[in-house]
């Protein structure tokens, strides 16, 4: 069967060509590619090297889709053994002929297709209807997605290895190969059951840990050291006033006139001397509480019974640690 076709299909695409040549097109790179092609393919099957002239008529059909090419392309598929895939190709081109007003290829087309028709194997994949609820369900064969209105249908398919597979939302993938022999085999695969996936084990949402002893007192003792450091510029505007007032009523860098001059620059002298003072400490608290801060944030769960406790004395202002090491 294969052999009538060969020959009458090669008689009928050399008769096309000189009876019925090719409408005039603008000659391209495409064009002009798939007219090689073409050629080179046709020399191969009139040798039936099925394996070397298929891809050069499938890539000549690409660049050129013409009905002639088809035709030759699914007699190579014919000859490789690839029934289903003619058997489409005969049947594309002939309504393609038909649309074309070309009677001579149409009934050829219809004929070899006819031919073939008869010796086609299927594959019908069947999906029970408990799984064909799954949310998210793809039915795929040979890594293509099938519509659910083929589930159940015998397809034609080319004889070999077919992989049908099935995925759906909170499944594990399923897969099965199915072997298709030639010339009529009728092979059925049913779709799962498909398994539960484990719950996926998410890393947990860290919560918000609360400040710990030490990042709390880090915080309090910023927020001191803060506040001293505004009683500080307070006081140094004070003491500026005020030693700005004794210079008015007649104090300089080596007199001062007793009474209100005196206690001015008195005054200005005090409140420097607090305003330094709160600078000190006011610093001291905020660096301490910034390194108490990132401490305690850094080694929690180590200095969990570690507190700080800020120190003021007579002569001295700071933060203290206090708590087991």
């Amino acid at each position: 069967m294969l052999a009538r076709n060969l020959t009458s299909g090669l008689a009928l695409l050399m008769t096309a060509t000189f009876a019925f040549p090719r409408p005039v097109r603008a000659q391209t790179a495409d064009s002009a590619a798939a007219e090689t092609l073409f050629r080179d393919g046709k020399r191969f099957l009139e040798q039936k090297d099925f394996p070397r002239a298929c891809p050069k008529l499938a890539e000549s059909f690409r660049l050129d889709p013409a009905t002639g090419t088809l035709l030759a392309l699914a007699m190579c598929h014919e000859g490789l053994g690839r029934t289903a895939t003619a058997w489409a190709e005969y049947t594309d081109a002939a309504a393609r002929a038909k649309r074309e007003g070309r009677p001579d290829r149409e009934q050829a087309a219809v004929e070899w297709a006819a031919a073939l028709e008869v010796k086609l194997s299927t594959l019908t994949i069947a999906v029970p209807d408990a799984l064909a609820k799954s949310p998210g369900l793809a039915v795929k064969r040979d890594g293509v997605v099938i519509g659910a209105g083929t589930w159940g249908t015998p397809v034609p398919v080319d004889p070999g290895d077919h992989v049908v597979e099935a995925v759906a939302a909170g499944k594990k993938a399923w897969s099965k190969t199915v072997a298709v022999r030639a010339s009529g085999d009728k092979q059925r695969v049913e779709v799962g059951p498909l398994e539960e996936l484990p719950v996926n084990v998410r890393p947990a949402e860290s919560p918000r840990r609360s400040l710990t002893p030490l990042q709390q007192t880090g915080l309090v003792g910023a927020g001191i050291g803060l506040l001293a450091t505004g009683a500080g510029a307070y006081f140094g505007i004070d003491a500026m006033q005020k030693n700005k007032r004794s210079n008015l009523l007649g104090c300089n860098e080596n007199y001062c006139p007793l009474g209100p001059a005196t206690q001015a620059r008195s005054e200005a002298v005090s409140a420097g001397n607090i305003s330094a003072a709160a600078f000190i400490a006011g610093g001291t608290l905020v660096a301490a509480g910034a390194v108490l801060f990132f401490v305690g944030a850094s080694d929690a769960p180590s200095r969990a019974g570690i507190r700080a406790v800020p120190v003021v004395g007579a002569t001295q202002v700071g933060v203290g640690v206090a708590g087991p090491f």
